[in-house]
């Protein structure tokens, strides 16, 4: 019994460890740019319309196609977006309905398999495809960075599109569409680039 502890506690820590070498060598890797407030009014937010279900031990809430969606039904060939935390919970967490500033964009290229599986084990791919049949895709990764003093764990919304050939940063017309009805985004430009 003692045993299976120990080996399970390993696992966690490999897991663990693993996650956080792939997130290294993801901001290593991604050309980050420093968030401006090029295309920002003012007054620009986002309003969260419902509330969303963070997944135990996730910082992440996935909305595609305007509703919120699994990892193991997230579509990578279509655009998506990202809400993100500082923080997980072991029992999963909620985001409520409310009003968040938006403090600054930034726009990046990313690998596109290295986007897919931080996404989640179970994302769905065509077929029998691996992570390494996605190595020439780009991730074009347009980030809102998020501030709420009723929910400061909310730090960002992050939108992903991937593609094999020259692609381009979503604009505010597609992330809306993204988002649906689960939210608004007002006093913000976001041209395509």
């Amino acid at each position: 019994m003692a045993n299976t502890a120990l080996r399970r506690n390993l696992l966690e820590r490999l897991i663990g460890g693993g996650i956080v070498l792939a997130v290294c060598l993801w901001i290593a890797g991604c050309g980050t740019l420093s968030a401006d407030r090029a295309g920002l009014g003012a007054d620009a937010r986002l309003v969260l319309h419902q509330s969303l279900r963070v997944a135990p031990k996730s910082v992440l809430v996935t909305i595609q196609g305007g509703l919120p969606v699994a990892s193991d039904y997230l579509l990578w060939y279509e655009p998506f977006c990202q809400f993100r935390l500082k923080t997980s919970s072991p029992d999963g967490q909620s985001i409520d309905p409310a009003s968040f500033a938006i403090t600054g964009i930034r726009r990046r290229q990313a690998s596109a398999a290295l986007t897919l599986a931080l996404a989640g084990p179970k994302v769905r791919v065509a077929g029998p495809a691996t992570l390494a049949m996605f190595e020439n895709y780009t991730d074009y990764v347009t980030e809102l960075d998020l501030r709420s003093q009723a929910q400061p764990d909310v730090t960002a919304l992050i939108c992903h599109d991937i593609a094999e050939t020259a692609g381009r940063f979503l604009d505010l017309a597609q992330i809306q569409q993204i988002l649906g009805l689960v939210a608004t985004l007002e006093g913000v430009s976001v041209p395509s680039r």
